[in-house]
């Protein structure tokens, strides 16, 4: 039977990848709601790596949910001078990005407004989707000077030092 370690090393690691892909397609393209899926998707696999391996959650917990990210947000932000003193200065702006994008993941928000598909508008009965409706995607903007760069640098800072940050 696998370890919790070994269980939050795998997360971590497929966050990275996701991270990466993530990379590529925002320089490509800018940031968009796809971009904003993944960064949601990179979030939410460090958080369940932290939260396993500070055994807060356990394996099938973290296996049956998509919350998570805004647990680690809260620890992060308790921890901000011990980060500091290891160059890592999170925006409380990407934080609360953070926590933004969770609660646009389909499961958490099931009738929208979310990420990846449309939904119905409950006042207007429209029907709207994330790439033009959805204001987190809006509000990241810009990959390379604005939110979206901040979003970047933090997924970037947490997976490269996650065992310090999480040890």
């Amino acid at each position: 039977m696998a370890t919790n370690d070994e269980w939050a090393k795998g997360y971590c690691e497929q966050a990275r990848v996701d991270l990466q892909a993530t990379q590529i397609l925002v320089r490509k393209s800018g940031v968009d709601s796809t971009c904003c899926m993944l960064f949601q998707m990179v979030f939410e696999k460090i958080a369940k790596a932290a939260l396993i391996q500070s055994e807060c959650v356990t394996v099938d917990e973290a296996r049956k949910t998509h919350a998570g990210a805004t647990k680690m947000v809260k620890a992060i932000g308790n921890q901000r001078a011990h980060l500091r003193g290891e160059g890592i200065d999170p925006t409380t702006e990407a934080l609360s990005l953070v926590e933004e994008l969770e609660k646009a993941h389909p499961q958490i928000t099931a009738d929208g407004p979310h990420l990846e598909y449309p939904w119905e508008d409950t006042t207007t009965r429209e029907i709207k989707w994330p790439e033009r409706h959805l204001e987190v995607v809006r509000r990241i903007g810009d990959p390379l000077t604005g939110r979206g760069a901040e979003l970047l640098k933090l997924a970037d800072q947490l997976v490269r030092n996650f065992k310090k940050i999480f040890p």
